[in-house]
């Protein structure tokens, strides 16, 4: 294919998929520009909103989204399309083994939405997509990737919340957003004396408090009411 040849919407992420496939980097990207419609997937399939601070849901839909690029045939039709579907299956086998009677997914619908449909909705969570973005610099800034933000987010709920809560505290306290924000660290010992927080929790949720920090010094309300949902 030429450069000058022009590519449909569904061409253009037949090659970002694939190209993805190829690329680490590339394959971040992908999944970064997607988080808004894999979060709004979620929401469609199971009904309910994504929590940062509690949000297996949103795990699974990334993990799934990221199978969906390494098994995607164009054969199979729109990729987005697909995705979903993968998304739904993950979500569903997970709310069976915990025996969630919330959850309900019907494959047949979900396999009859056209992927226009979706890319449309993707684009009206324009501010949501360029918050990401914003988001992602900032925790580059402090050395954090979207992954590691997965990998280290605290594993059981009371320590989520926890942390959440801590989150707002520093948010609130411009001395030590100030540091924070001086030296691309938490300021740990900081916390502890002025706001009487665990060191143990605080280094624990390390990573996980500086990107909630962000989100509420940065003001990214589209992330908070997306995401947060407080």
């Amino acid at each position: 294919m030429t450069k000058d040849s022009k590519l449909t919407t569904t061409e253009e992420l037949i090659v970002e998929v694939f190209d993805a496939r190829k690329s680490e980097v590339a394959r971040n990207n992908l999944i970064q520009k997607y988080i808004p419609f894999i979060v709004k997937s979620i929401r469609e399939i199971t009904g309910k909103y994504v929590r940062i601070g509690d949000s297996d849901e949103l795990s699974i839909g990334l993990m799934a989204f990221n199978e969906a690029i390494d098994r995607y045939d164009a054969e199979r039709g729109p990729f987005l399309s697909y995705a979903k579907l993968v998304i739904a299956s993950r979500l569903k086998r997970y709310f069976e083994r915990n025996n969630d009677r919330d959850m309900s997914i019907t494959i047949e619908d979900i396999d009859q939405i056209k992927s226009e449909k979706l890319v449309n909705d993707h684009h009206e969570h324009s501010n949501l997509e360029e918050e990401i973005e914003q988001w992602k610099k900032e925790l580059i800034k402090f050395n954090i990737t979207f992954h590691d933000l997965l990998e280290k987010k605290p594993k059981h709920k009371d320590t989520r919340y926890k942390a959440i809560e801590i989150s707002k505290s520093v948010s609130q306290n411009q001395s030590i957003v100030n540091l924070m924000f001086e030296k691309f660290r938490l300021p740990i010992q900081m916390i502890h004396r002025n706001l009487h927080f665990s060191v143990k929790v605080l280094e624990g949720s390390r990573v996980f408090i500086i990107s909630v920090v962000i989100i509420f010094v940065k003001e990214l309300g589209a992330i908070r009411r997306w995401i947060l949902r407080d």
